[in-house]
């Protein structure tokens, strides 16, 4: 799995540039495969566009399974996802998929579909392990509301005294 930072403007705090962002990453990685491949003869397994679900969606397909599972069964099906809305309270009553922290990306943020959350997992299908593999966890980072939102909703109002919230609140 690997990290990355990215600065942003407040206008850019949405769902599509989120994609945006995605799409460019998922290239990237595509492009990898490819040359990869090339070099050493092997078979590609990645499909040529990542497919975008949401964790709500997923919950009303597969309600009596778990985050794990769904992530499996959507991997498997699509070969490459992004699962948006990772975090914030589900229509299953469970408040974050995958035990996000609260003062990193977005997952609070009311998305136009409806669900909450400017964030997700990048996944694409191991056909070794049969089973899905994050590549990268990501999203939008939290901005003042959203870090002060998040910290009450997991009960942790104390952490606004870390440095790094205090940078960022005041």
């Amino acid at each position: 799995q690997f990290d990355w930072e990215k600065h942003i403007r407040a206008e850019d705090r949405n769902v599509e540039y989120l994609k945006t962002t995605v799409r460019a990453i998922y290239k990237a990685l595509r492009d990898t495969e490819t040359a990869v491949c090339k070099r050493y003869n092997i078979e590609a397994v990645l499909p040529e566009e990542v497919t975008f679900a949401t964790s709500d969606d997923m919950i009303r397909e597969h309600p009596h399974a778990t985050p794990k599972e769904r992530e499996n069964i959507l991997c498997e099906r699509h070969r490459a996802v992004f699962f948006i809305g990772i975090g914030g309270m589900k229509e299953d009553g469970t408040l974050r998929h995958d035990g996000r922290a609260p003062d990193y990306d977005d997952w609070t943020t009311e998305r136009p579909d409806g669900g909450h959350g400017l964030n997700g997992d990048l996944l694409v299908w191991n056909p070794v392990l049969r089973q899905s593999f994050e590549i990268s966890s990501m999203g939008i980072r939290v901005n003042p509301e959203v870090l002060l939102r998040q910290l009450d909703l997991c009960g942790v109002p104390e952490r606004k005294e870390f440095v790094w919230h205090r940078m960022l609140l005041d």
